[in-house]
C-alpha cells in the first residue's frame, strides 16, 4: 500500500490486539475488549480522530512537538534519532517509520495530521512544560530513570519529598493523565510498580533490586531529577568525578551535544547490565588512542561507573553502596583490561579486550565462605549459586 494512501485504521492494525487493548486502556479509552481486532481498530481510530485533543492532552511535550511538526511538514514525516525506548505515539500505533537516505523518517497518516491541523499549534501553545501535569510528568519519569523501578508509593512518597505539593490526588491526576506513566505501571505478586521506559527486562531488574532490600533508597535534588527525567537523553546526576569524564570526553569528541548523548546511552546500559568491554567500545573504536591513553580512558570510565547511580543498587552509585553497612554485595566491580597495541580499530588505533578477573578465593566478611543463595562477594549481584558458585 503506498504510504500517501494510508490511514490511521491502516497504522493501528499493524499492531496487535493486546497492544490495542493495552493504548486504549492507557489512553483511558472506553473501547470493548471482547471486540475483533478490526473492530477494536476501527473504533480507536475514530476516538482518535473525532477527539484529537483527549490524546494530546496525555501525550509528553516532546511528542507533541513531534506531532506538530509531522502535521506541518510536506510529507506528515520527521527525522528521527536511535533509541533504546520507542516512543508514546509509535508504541500507542500512530505512526510508521520509513528509510530515507538521510536516514529513518516517522510518519503519520495523512487523516490523522488534517484532524490535528486546526488544533495542535492553539494547544502547543498554551502548554507549560515548566509547571503543571508536563511538568510532574518529567519529575516523575526522572525519578523511575534514577531507581529504575519503584513501588506507586514509593514513587509518590519521595516525589512529595522533593516537591511537597505534589501529593495524593494531584500525583493521581499527574498518572491518570499520562500514557507515559500509565505505561509503565505493573503489578508482581499483588504489588503495584512503576518502571522507567528504559528498563530493558522488568522481572531481572525487580529481582536485582529486592536482592539489596537492606539497602536504603537514593535521595537526589530537584534538579538533578529533573534532568534524569529528560525523555530522550536522561542524565545521571553531576558529580565531581562525572563532570571531570565529561571533560575527558570533550577533549576527543570535541561536540558536546554528543557527549551527553553518550553519557546517557551508557547510563542505560550500564543500568541493563551491559559489560563495560561493549560500553567503552563505542567510543574508543570512533576515537582511536595509544596505549597510555586507552588505559587513562578506560580508568576514567570505570571510576564514573562507579559514581553513577544504579537501579540495583535503589539509585545508590557502586561506590556508596560498598561503605554500607551490610551491603559488600554491592562492591563496585573493577574489570581487568588488557590493551592490544595497533588493534582491530578502524584507523589503526589500540585495541582492548576484557579479562576475567584473577579471584583466589571468594569469601564474606569474616572470612566465611558464601552461601548457595547469597550474593556473590564478586560484586555482579548474582547469586553465588549462579555465579562464582555455579558447578563447573
Amino acid at each position: 500500500m503506498p504510504t500517501s494512501s494510508i490511514t490511521l485504521y491502516d497504522l493501528l492494525m499493524n499492531r496487535t490486539k493486546e497492544i490495542l487493548i493495552n493504548s486504549s486502556r492507557n489512553l483511558d479509552l472506553r473501547i470493548p475488549t471482547n471486540l475483533r481486532k478490526a473492530q477494536f481498530a476501527l473504533k480507536m481510530a475514530n476516538s482518535l480522530l473525532c477527539n484529537p485533543l483527549w490524546l494530546l492532552r496525555r501525550l509528553p511535550y516532546p511528542e507533541i512537538l513531534k506531532l506538530q511538526q509531522m502535521v506541518h511538514s510536506e510529507d506528515h514525516s520527521v527525522f528521527i534519532r536511535p533509541s533504546f525506548a520507542e516512543n508514546c505515539i509509535s508504541e500507542i500505533g500512530l505512526t510508521l517509520y520509513l528509510k530515507a537516505e538521510e536516514g529513518i523518517k516517522e510518519r503519520i497518516s495523512d487523516d490523522f495530521a488534517e484532524v490535528l491541523a486546526p488544533v495542535i499549534d492553539d494547544f502547543t501553545g498554551k502548554q507549560d512544560p515548566s509547571s503543571g501535569r508536563l511538568y510532574y510528568e518529567i519529575l516523575l519519569n526522572g525519578l523511575l530513570n534514577l531507581h529504575g523501578i519503584l513501588t506507586i508509593y514509593e514513587l509518590e512518597k519521595q516525589a512529595k519529598d522533593i516537591c511537597p505539593e505534589l501529593t495524593g490526588d494531584l500525583f493521581t491526576e499527574t498518572l491518570n493523565r499520562s500514557y507515559l506513566l500509565r505505561r509503565s505501571l505493573f503489578s508482581d505478586e499483588g504489588v503495584v510498580y512503576l518502571a522507567s521506559r528504559f528498563v530493558f527486562d522488568l522481572i531481572e531488574t525487580l529481582d536485582k533490586i529486592e536482592e539489596r532490600a537492606s539497602l536504603k533508597s537514593a535521595r537526589y535534588s530537584l534538579a538533578e531529577v529533573m534532568a534524569a527525567g529528560d525523555l530522550e537523553n536522561p542524565m545521571p546526576p553531576e558529580t565531581p568525578v562525572t563532570r571531570s569524564f565529561r571533560e575527558e570526553l570533550i577533549r576527543r569528541v570535541k561536540d558536546e551535544p554528543e557527549v551527553n548523548s553518550w553519557i546517557s546511552r551508557m547510563w542505560i546500559l550500564l543500568n541493563n547490565e551491559r559489560t563495560p568491554g561493549e560500553m567503552i567500545d563505542t567510543i574508543i573504536e570512533d576515537n582511536p588512542m595509544n596505549e597510555k591513553e586507552s588505559k587513562g580512558f578506560i580508568r576514567s570510565f570505570l571510576s564514573w561507573a562507579n559514581h553513577t547511580p544504579r537501579w540495583a543498587n535503589k539509585g545508590n552509585p557502586a561506590n556508596t553502596t560498598f561503605a554500607m553497612k551490610g551491603s559488600l554485595q554491592s562492591a563496585p566491580y573493577l574489570p581487568h583490561f588488557k590493551i592490544i597495541p595497533g588493534g582491530r580499530l578502524k584507523g589503526g588505533g589500540n585495541s582492548y579486550e576484557e579479562e576475567p578477573p584473577v579471584i583466589d578465593s571468594l569469601t564474606q566478611a569474616g572470612g566465611r565462605k558464601p552461601g548457595r543463595n547469597d550474593p556473590c562477594p564478586c560484586g555482579s549481584g548474582k547469586k553465588y549459586k549462579h555465579c562464582y558458585g555455579k558447578p563447573g
